[in-house]
């Protein structure tokens, strides 16, 4: 029975061996797998890493490294210095080139690798920063102005004396042209019919201008009943200008409707600057004025086709037409006018009674109708129109 119990239990023992073996190996794994870990971890930590390579982080922690140093040295009491110190390089440049003691702890070639980069890169910011201050002195180094040279090729002047800018919107300037624009206003004003002023200046008004506003002003002195003085005017103003188209027309019709043959007569031989049809026109009217309708008539009609568009012309004639009898000729001709230069009381009122004259009663109607609805007309005639449209309404 114990010789059974020893047989298990070195029977346990041999089992035991082979998991005691693997797990001092898996302990062995282990340790080695978390030693490797530690150094990626190491590897990968900021300490390893080289410092960014950004300039101006790295003056600012030169420049407070260095502050800070010299705050020390000043503050701190001094400590007599050997001859080995003195001779010495600076504190910061030992800090940067101290050497690494052969206690130092032996690391991988990773990190060995890494803190040769850290200290490059120490090297040369320290570098940056010296060029840096060196480019800084030279930069704002001040630079005095070249002196003027005596002989100059090219001489400015000082002051302009020949231009004068004044501001536009000054009171003073604005004045001054306000006078000025008096001034030439004032010059260019008529002087007893005639404008003064600078003669290179002066402009001639046109003529035609001229006798169109004078005979305008004519026409309204004869209708505020200033008959005479508009007469006299005008002969004058005939008399001394040349070509007065406007004028001679109104004269004439002045001394046409007062009945002055004979003045009518001097003024149209004197107007031979007038067309043809109009010299037709004023030489029918004073035939007229003498009695001779038929005379009128024959002028007239030797010129009509150059008078198609005359409407004093064809209105004359078609009234010529009226008072001799010759109804059917003289309501062709109120037609006409009526269609051309359009509808007036004067034409319905010959249309109408050249139609009652040839017994066309409903037309002399109709033409009567239509006289009678304009207000213009004369009470007498507005008597005659009732009178007639009642006969011929029965």
């Amino acid at each position: 029975m114990s010789l059974l119990n020893d047989m298990l239990r070195d029977l346990s023992q041999d089992l035991s061996r082979p998991q005691q073996i693997e797990q001092n190996d898996a302990d062995k794994n282990a340790d080695f797998f978390r030693s490797q870990e530690q150094r990626e971890l190491f590897a990968q930590s900021s300490a390893a890493k080289p410092l960014p390579r950004r300039l101006l982080p790295s003056i600012v922690v030169f420049v407070v490294v260095l502050g800070s140093l010299v705050g020390v040295q000043y503050f701190l009491p001094k400590k007599p210095v050997s001859s080995t110190a003195e001779s010495a390089t600076p504190l910061p440049e030992i800090a940067q080139e101290a050497p690494v003691p052969d206690t130092a702890v032996t690391l991988s070639p990773a990190l060995d690798e890494r803190l040769a980069a850290l200290e490059s890169a120490v090297n040369r910011l320290g570098d940056a920063v010296v060029s840096a201050q060196q480019n800084t002195t030279t930069e704002y180094i001040p630079v005095e102005p070249e002196p003027e040279r005596e002989n100059s090729d090219v001489a400015i002047p000082e002051q302009t004396a020949s231009v004068s800018i004044q501001d536009p919107f000054d009171d003073a300037s604005l004045k001054q042209s306000e006078n000025s624009d008096a001034n030439e206003a004032v010059a260019d004003e008529p002087v007893n019919g005639e404008v003064v002023g600078d003669p290179s200046l002066f402009i001639a008004p046109n003529p035609a201008w001229q006798d169109r506003q004078f005979a305008a002003r004519m026409r309204e002195m004869f209708q505020t009943g200033q008959v005479a003085q508009s007469v006299a005017q005008l002969q004058t103003f005939i008399t001394s200008h040349a070509n007065p188209y406007e004028s001679t027309i109104l004269l004439l019709d002045i001394l046409c409707e007062q009945e002055n043959a004979v003045a009518a007569q001097q003024v149209l031989q004197q107007a031979s600057f007038l067309p043809a049809v109009e010299q037709t026109y004023y030489a029918a009217k004073i035939t007229l004025l003498a009695g001779n309708n038929a005379e009128a008539i024959g002028m007239l009609e030797s010129a009509l086709p150059e008078a198609e568009n005359h409407e004093r012309y064809r209105a004359l004639l078609a009234g010529l037409y009226q008072r001799t009898g010759m109804n059917e000729e003289a309501a062709s001709h109120y037609r006409r006018l009526l269609n051309v230069f359009g509808e007036k009381p004067a034409y319905w009122l010959g249309f109408a009674l050249a139609q009652d004259a040839l017994n066309q009663s409903q037309l002399a109607v109709q033409a009567y109708q239509r006289v009678n609805q304009y207000s213009d007309l004369q009470p007498q005639v507005r008597q005659y129109i009732e009178q007639r449209l009642q006969v011929l309404q029965q």
